[in-house]
């Protein structure tokens, strides 16, 4: 329950793996006590914050965010971008390339599905996606409307997950690559929803060359879990954020939009540094 003034910092929407349009978002974070900002954060593209901030809320801060999807030591690493400039030049030539990657993934998912009599078109697909980005969530919704299953969940642990025979590979980026788009766009990196990194070595890897903040907030997070990430920020000098990581999806949630954030102050730190890293320029 939200007590202090808090951010949401990790919100996803239709336009990436989510459920809700931007401006669905913005009246449900409207009507929650004491949240006073959030960010949606698409996976790979910045379109969410984009549409997010033209709708100019009232009552409600909108942060501009990202979320890349890394690798490595061979394991899908998030990285989370914050008060990016989402129109900078370097970050729409990478959200196009990262785009065409996913494209070119999901005629891959549906050559290997048509070769299971799984008859499902690209145009299928695209039609439960509002936006750029498309992926495996969609496919999922494609399967199912096809009659092929009793559910989008079945369809998507069925066909789509990394154990099933029609499942096909993420190219990702480098941890690297990922902070230094963020850092061009003028926004901050931080590593989300750390307790999904299962090598140990990764998360200090990731530390000493520059992150700057991690999810310590996260539905993933135990309460011991959280301790050890605060006390890792504090050791490090990293900023402290949190989000709900939500969907509006079954698949994904394990808590509703509010549930777990961040106090506001932590994210006026974060303010505070870009303002004067500004005038180091």
């Amino acid at each position: 329950m939200i007590q202090n003034s808090a951010a949401d910092m990790h919100i996803h929407s239709n336009e990436s793996d989510g459920t809700l349009k931007p401006e669905e978002i913005i009246r449900v974070a409207q009507k929650i006590n004491n949240l006073k900002a959030i960010s949606i954060t698409y996976h790979d593209t910045a379109q969410g914050s984009r549409i997010a901030l033209d709708y100019m809320p009232k009552n409600i801060e909108v942060i501009a965010g990202i979320e890349f999807s890394c690798e490595r030591n061979d394991e899908e690493v998030h990285i989370l971008g914050y008060f990016i400039d989402v129109y900078n030049k370097f970050l729409l030539e990478t959200e196009e390339k990262l785009l065409n990657i996913r494209a070119l993934r999901i005629e891959k998912f549906i050559e290997k599905l048509n070769g299971i009599k799984i008859k499902i078109s690209i145009d299928d697909v695209y039609k439960f996606s509002t936006g750029k980005a498309v992926g495996r969530p969609h496919v999922a919704q494609a399967i199912f409307h096809k009659g092929y299953t009793k559910s989008v969940d079945e369809a998507y642990c069925k066909y789509l997950i990394k154990e099933s025979e029609t499942y096909v590979p993420r190219i990702k980026m480098d941890v690297e690559q990922a902070m230094e788009v963020i850092n061009l766009s003028g926004g901050v990196s931080v590593i989300a929803h750390p307790s999904s990194v299962k090598n140990r070595n990764t998360i200090s890897e990731i530390i000493n060359i520059g992150i700057q903040g991690i999810e310590a907030y996260h539905p993933m997070n135990s309460p011991d879990s959280t301790l050890k990430y605060l006390n890792l920020a504090k050791e490090n000098n990293l900023f402290i954020t949190g989000g709900s990581d939500f969907h509006n999806s079954r698949q994904h949630d394990k808590a509703s939009m509010g549930e777990c954030t961040v106090d506001y102050y932590q994210i006026e730190k974060i303010k505070n540094y870009l303002k004067f890293r500004q005038t180091m320029l």
